[in-house]
Parts: structure tokens; sequence; C-alpha cells
């Protein structure tokens, strides 16, 4: 099984745009790699009508801060397309999709990566599946995972949650 890289996004809102893109995958010495970047409003995006405060409260990133700390879509799409070229990128969110799209097309690039529909949780418990291991062998260790990773609604930790469990199943003995 090829190594996922998984991928989150954080948005101005259920209907808005993307504000800030975060990766994390299991390298082969099975250390987590992960970054994130905030996206700098595309002026085509009219982010101030699209901004939902309650989307606000949640992930914690002010539009004045994104003005201030965020990068250029295109900047952010060369960025991703460099480190992640050929790589298959799985999310727990069809959304994710949508603002990956809507980021690209804003950089006015292609994606040089693969967008798989298969959810990040699903991945998982293939893995689990295949290494033999049932729901009660991995419920503890997830726990324990989730308390040193756990999902905070920020693009770059909820990418890391889900290579934490991918992680925590290939250092497992027999693995």
């Amino acid at each position: 099984m090829q190594k996922p890289v998984f991928y989150d996004f954080e948005a101005s809102g259920l209907d808005g745009f993307p504000i800030e893109v975060g990766w994390a995958f299991v390298d082969d010495q099975k250390r987590i790699v992960s970054d994130s970047s905030l996206i700098l409003p595309d002026p085509k995006w009219n982010l101030p009508a699209k901004w939902d405060q309650s989307a606000e409260q949640i992930h914690g990133i002010s539009l004045k801060h994104l003005m201030e700390k965020g990068i250029p879509a295109r900047q952010v799409a060369q960025q991703l397309n460099q480190v992640l070229a050929a790589q298959n990128l799985y999310s727990d969110s069809l959304f994710d999709q949508k603002w990956m799209g809507q980021l690209f097309e804003a950089a006015g690039l292609s994606p040089a990566f693969v967008l798989q529909d298969t959810p990040a949780p699903v991945i998982i418990e293939q893995l689990r599946a295949q290494l033999g291991l049932t729901d009660d062998d991995v419920a503890g260790l997830y726990r324990v995972v989730d308390h040193k990773a756990p999902h905070l609604d920020r693009a770059q930790p909820d990418a890391r949650h889900w290579a934490a469990r991918w992680q925590a199943l290939l250092k497992l003995p027999g693995s």
C-alpha cells in the first residue's frame, strides 16, 4: 500500500473559501512529516462577504490575521505540488476536495498529486484490517494517539491526527 498523505483545510465557512491547508504523512523512518500554510484570499473570492463568524470561532483564524500572514494561493499551490507530487492525498471531508479545487483554480495551476475519494478514516481502517487487527486491538492505541495528536479544527494538527493513527499502526509489532 502506498504511503498516504493526509490533508485538511480550514475555510471561511462551509459555503466559503479555503483559508488554511495542512498536510501530514509518515516517512520511511516512521516519523510524521507535516506542514501548513495560511492562504491569502484571492481578490475574486470576496472573502469578507463569505466570512462566517461561527467558523472563525471554531478554527480561531481571524480575517485580520489571515490578511497579515496569508500566502498567495499560487505560492501555496506551488509548494503543495513541489512537496506532494505524485502522492495520493486523503481527507476526512469532501469539503476539502472542493477547497483544494478553489485553491488551485485561484492559482491557475493543476495539482501534481491525486485527491482520493476514500476518506482518511477508511484508509486507516483498511491498514488495520490488512494487519489483521480487530477494533478491540486498536481501541486503546487510538485513545492514546488521539490524546497526543488530537483533532483541533486547524489544518496541520488535523492532518497530523490521521497521520498519527497511521504511524501507530505501522509501529505495532509485525507491521
